[in-house]
Formats: C-alpha cells, structure tokens, sequence
C-alpha cells in the first residue's frame, strides 16, 4: 500500500469516494477541509490510500495549532472499510508516520462507525457491533476519550438519538407525541411558503441567530460564516426560507380564542 497527496483538480474523485462508502461523511470531503481552512485558518491535505492504482481509502486532514500545540486532525476518521482491520492498521500507520513529517504533537481521529444500536431507555438493540474497533485503535497507539454524549464538549457531537428520514412522512409523523402531532395540525391551517434563499436572505439568518444566542447564551456566527458555508459547498448547501402570512395567522389564533379552546 502507498499514500499519496491528492491535487485539488483530483478532489471530485475523492469526494465520490466518500460518497460511495457506507462509512462515509460530509466532514471527509474535500469541501469541508476548505471550509475549515476559511473560516479557522487550518490549513488542508487531501492524502489518497492506494493498493497499486486502486484508490482503497481517503483522509481529509486539516492542521492547526491550539494553545500552541500543533495538531493534524481527520473529521470523522480515513474513509475506509473498518470492518477490515488489517486495512485500518495499514492505513492509520501510514497516516501517522506522514503526519508527522509536519512536527504535530498529535494525531486526533473521531471514526464514523457506530459503536452498537440502543433503544430509547438505553438498552441494546440486536445489530452489528464495532467494539473491537475501539481496541484495536487502542492497541495502534490512539488514547480513546471515552464514549461522551449530545454536547459533551468534543470537538464534533456524538448524536444518541437519530430518526430515519428515509421513511414516509405519515410513519415518521406517527411516533410523534401527541402535543407535536397538534402543533403540527394547527400549522396545516396557516399559510406558510417555504423558498431556497439566496446570499440575500443571510442578513435575516444572522438576525434571527443573533435574538436566539441572546436568547439561550451562546456566540452567534457572523455572517461570513454562512457565506464561506455557501460559497464553499454550493449546490449541496441549502438555504431554506419559511414565510408566513402574518396577519392571516394572528385571525386563525383570534377563531380558536373565539372558540373557546
């Protein structure tokens, strides 16, 4: 096996790569390395994995300083098959023997493998388990920080509760509690349009997160974040506008006054 620095012209190839890898993730393609050298100053290699010509794993990594000690950093780990731990182990000692040509004090990994399937009250859930992986990363030379929860903290969150999209909207709707469920049905009476926005609908994004940060204590982004966000990903960022007609909401809410309920 060989690793190689992969050119920016040679980046859709990468990002197909994680988008066809049931390990991948958003924060492995290359888009999301330019983000963080925009808007953190970190500075982007893309490095290829290869077994003679084939591409067989990709590492997005992003270098930076912290209280000036020099890290190199892969979000959500190489885009590898981790069910194959002869490739994690060639892969990670290729990985840190490059890193560290660049004199970093550590090597920080997050993989995007779930570590086992719990129900809500936290019991296990009958599936494929990846607890193995965890030693045998111990066992390579990573330190494991130990499994932390929601906002814990770490430098991305770890999500305990995830809700498969994919279903129809009636079998999602119907899990719902009854109190979202009615939230939900009073909204069907509103008139609401939902828009993509554009670059010029940020300065109303801006206000509403300045009033919430207010709100619940937390620093709001500028708004050059959310344009280095668009410029950046461009197709595959987003901008959802909801609008609603105000007076018309405020004679529904005046009938249900009306109504007694």
């Amino acid at each position: 096996m060989k690793i190689q620095r992969i050119e920016p012209a040679q980046y859709p190839m990468v990002d197909h790569f994680v988008a066809a890898s049931p390990f991948g993730h958003y924060m492995q393609t290359t888009p999301w390395g330019m983000f963080q050298q925009q808007t953190k100053g970190y500075r982007q290699e893309v490095l290829g994995f290869y077994d003679n010509d084939t591409l067989i794993a990709t590492a997005n990594v992003v270098y930076g300083s912290q209280y000036g000690v020099r890290f190199a950093y892969v979000p959500k780990g190489p885009c590898m098959d981790y069910e194959n731990h002869a490739l994690v182990q060639q892969v990670l000692s290729l990985l840190h023997a490059h890193v560290q040509r660049s004199h970093v004090t550590f090597l920080r990994i997050d993989p995007k493998v779930e570590r086992c399937q719990r129900a809500i009250d936290g019991s296990k859930i009958e599936g494929p388990e990846h607890e193995a992986l965890t030693t045998l990363l111990k066992q390579i030379g990573f330190i494991h920080k130990g499994y932390g929860y929601g906002y814990n903290g770490s430098w991305t969150n770890r999500f305990t509760l995830m809700l498969d999209l994919c279903q129809p909207i009636d079998q999602i709707q119907a899990t719902f509690a009854r109190s979202r469920k009615s939230s939900l049905n009073r909204l069907k009476r509103i008139p609401l349009i939902k828009r993509l926005g554009t670059a010029r609908d940020l300065d109303a994004l801006c206000a509403l997160e300045q009033h919430l940060s207010w709100q619940d204590g937390f620093p709001p982004h500028g708004k050059d974040f959310f344009q280095n966000l668009l410029d950046v990903f461009q197709d595959h960022a987003k901008l959802f506008v909801i609008e609603m007609d105000f007076a018309h909401y405020k004679t529904t809410l005046q009938a249900e006054i009306d109504s007694g309920k």
